[in-house]
């Protein structure tokens, strides 16, 4: 009865059952016999014994302590009922048999107590141990010599799909044979020789898949003999990882894109695809022993901790930037980067994804070549239109000057003189007015600071006379109005924009003009100057050509369309801002600022065109005029000199570039286009040469007539 117990791992049951069982067979027996045999006697010594190892000395010596009473006792109660009487071939055995029992009991609580602790401990160590294995996540069998099943863990019976009772005492060859994918022969054959890993597919249900690892070595029994001990370990999961880490890796090896990656501590990389070596040109044996920073020098010791820090604040998981690699033979050629931070066996790792952009630069350059060619384009087209316009206003003070001057030639009156040579000198002052305005921007007159306010108030009244009794103005002053500006070109500009609304008031109403500062950021301060009419205002495409030279919304033979274009050069020139607002029916406000000038300096020289000589107050700008007409070359320079330039006359292509090699200075090339001789264009291009960046006017009345006619 305790032998079943303890093959199921129950060893102290069954010994106490044994112990047990044993102790009664013995006293039934001397009931039976009405005596004590003299052979049974020593199994009573074993038997207590035996209580100490299985129940411990002190509960030993308790039974040993209720034999002594028990077992004559029970000769006694034999022998009276059903012997004829007493029992006892002497006396002396029960004496004997008392003595050696509490002997027994004695030297098994004091002499083998300790043992017992230490059987005690080693049982409950088995029983732990036993738990352990019925509790590990993975499968583990014992086999006899034959490869019979003879014990198994839960995890077996989860593995298999198959009941305990069934898998025991049962080949293990056949239980794999009926559970997975691989045929019989593929089978270990779990004898001597079967020490190793193999890896089986499971298919219990014949649906779903599980891929163990099964783990066979040699070992000995309990009865001592030789067997084998499995281990099934469960590696689905982990497989399916390694197969999609494969692919990944194939995919990463095999993408288009570069692709590496390399340790933030020593800067040596750890991985390089396929793309990234042929387009470097290195074997992978080379790269082993190389650094990132020998392909992308711009990522060093300190860039690389930089990028750490970046990608692990809560704003970046990736980086993208621009960067270059460099090539084994030493060219380079220009990436985009996107750079990433990894952890790889407990090392801080930056992969980096790299794409070569060298087509998208070099496209980027030729967008950039062709904007700049189509705003060189726009320039040319503006200038050409600039001197259509200065042609045709240049004709119209001609024929006034000339339909006087023919008059003058024809009349004898007196007063009739007077009148037409007034009418010669207000086209002269046209043309002076005119030749002003244009050169403008060329103008590099001193620079001084001025008081906004005080311009606007010394200019009150003419103000007033251009804008009439229809139109009421209203001036707001600031005292921080300090610009630094050419007084003239000052002047200009706002009498430019008074007479701008002027022809938009049409039917009167309210100018304003104001000055104010804008304080900045920075603690410094900006004076704007502000002009504000209540005229028929603009719709959206007129203020996007409000700015062109020669556009104008007049009549025909009203203006040229050059007020505006001139004022934003003054104000570009000399450091400011314009902006135009303007809404149909509801008035234009044009908003200019400039920044404040230094009240510690007096005055400061404009900034000059490139390839000028003109410098402030040093020297006038000194123009060449080069024509064959020996009438409008005069008149030009007459016109120039009154604008209070240096001018130098030529009558032919040849006599301006003789002029020119004497070494004198030129800061402005006006020359016609067709004359005798070479063009006024191959003037132009040696002047280029000779002078980079010097302004060059070409007119001619070619291009002024098909203007006219157009």
């Amino acid at each position: 009865m305790g032998f079943v117990p303890a093959v199921r791992n129950r060893v102290r049951a069954g010994g106490i059952i044994t112990i047990a069982v044993v102790w009664f067979e013995l006293h039934f027996a001397v009931i039976v016999l009405g005596r004590i045999p003299v052979t049974g006697t020593p199994v009573l010594p074993v038997l207590i014994y035996a209580s100490v190892l299985f129940l411990g000395g002190r509960a030993a010596l308790v039974l040993a302590c209720i034999t002594v009473v028990t077992y004559p006792l029970s000769a006694l109660f034999g022998a009276e009922v059903l012997q004829s009487g007493p029992g006892f071939e002497s006396t002396h055995p029960v004496v004997i048999l008392a003595v050696t029992l509490l002997a027994a009991a004695a030297l098994g609580y004091l002499g083998l107590e300790s043992f017992g602790e230490v059987l005690q401990q080693a049982l409950t160590s088995e029983r732990k141990f036993s738990s352990l294995v019925q509790q590990v996540p993975f499968g583990i069998l014992v086999l006899d010599a034959s490869g019979r099943i003879e014990a198994v863990n839960p995890k077996v019976i989860e593995l298999l799909r198959v009941p305990e009772d069934q898998v025991l005492h049962e080949s293990f060859v056949d239980t794999l044979a009926r559970v997975t994918l691989q045929s019989r022969s593929e089978l270990p054959t779990f004898d001597a020789e079967s020490d190793g890993v193999v890896e089986l597919v499971l298919a219990p249900d014949r649906q779903s898949r599980v891929i163990v690892e099964m783990i066979s070595s040699r070992t000995i029994l309990a009865d001592g003999g030789e067997g084998t001990q499995v281990i099934l370990r469960d590696v689905t999961e982990q497989r399916e990882v390694e197969r999609k880490a494969v692919q990944l890796a194939r995919l990463y090896d095999e993408s288009l894109s570069e692709a590496y990656a390399f340790d933030v501590e020593t800067l040596g990389l750890m991985f390089v695809n396929r793309a990234a070596r042929e387009n470097l040109g290195y074997e992978p044996e080379q790269l082993e022993s190389m650094t990132v920073e020998q392909i992308n020098p711009a990522i060093g010791a300190k860039r690389a901790l930089r990028l750490v820090t970046d990608l692990t604040s809560d704003s970046h998981s990736l980086i993208r930037e621009r960067g270059k690699h460099i090539r084994k033979d030493g060219s380079s050629y220009p990436v985009e980067l996107r750079q990433q931070l990894l952890s790889i066996d407990s090392r801080q790792t930056i992969a980096v994804l790299a794409l070569d952009i060298t087509r998208q630069v070099e496209a980027e350059a030729e967008q950039k070549r062709l904007r700049a060619q189509l705003e060189k384009m726009q320039e040319m087209e503006a200038t050409g239109r600039l001197a259509r316009a200065v042609a045709q206003d240049f004709s119209n003070v001609l024929e006034t000057i000339g339909g006087y001057a023919d008059s003058i030639l024809k009349t004898n009156s007196e007063q009739d003189v007077i009148d037409w040579a007034t009418g010669i000198r207000e086209a002269r002052m046209r043309g002076i007015s005119l030749t002003r305005g244009l050169l403008g921007s060329l103008h590099n007159g001193l620079m001084q600071q001025q008081s906004l306010s005080a311009v606007l108030k010394d200019l009150q009244a003419s103000i007033q006379s251009v804008l009439g009794n229809r139109i009421v103005l209203t001036l707001e002053t600031s005292r921080r109005d300090s610009v630094y500006l050419d007084r003239s070109q000052l002047e200009n500009l706002i009498m430019s924009l008074v007479e701008n609304a002027a022809d938009a008031m049409p039917n009167g109403g309210t100018l304003r003009m104001g000055v104010f500062p804008i304080d900045q950021s920075d603690g410094t301060f900006n004076v704007c100057f502000e002009v504000q009419d209540a005229g028929t205002g603009m719709d959206r495409a007129t203020q996007e050509r409000a700015f062109e030279p020669m556009f104008t919304t007049k009549p025909a033979g009203m203006g040229t369309g050059l007020g505006l274009s001139l004022v934003q050069g003054v104000v570009t020139l000399s450091g400011g801002t314009i902006e135009l607002k303007s809404e149909v029916g509801k008035g234009t406000t044009v908003h200019i600022e400039w920044p404040t000038a230094d009240g510690g300096k007096e005055q400061r020289d404009a900034a000059h065109l490139p390839g000028s000589s003109h410098v402030g107050s040093k020297h006038k700008a000194r123009i060449l005029v080069v024509d064959d007409e020996d009438g409008i070359l005069g008149l030009l320079e007459n016109v120039l000199v009154v604008a209070g330039y240096d001018v130098h006359t030529a009558g032919s292509t040849e006599e301006g570039l003789e002029w020119l090699s004497d070494g004198n200075r030129l800061d402005v090339l006006v020359t016609d286009v067709v004359m005798s001789g070479r063009s006024g264009f191959e003037l132009g291009e040696e002047v280029q040469e000779r002078f980079p960046g010097v302004p060059v006017i070409y007119m001619s009345g070619y291009m002024m007539s098909s203007y006219l006619e157009d």
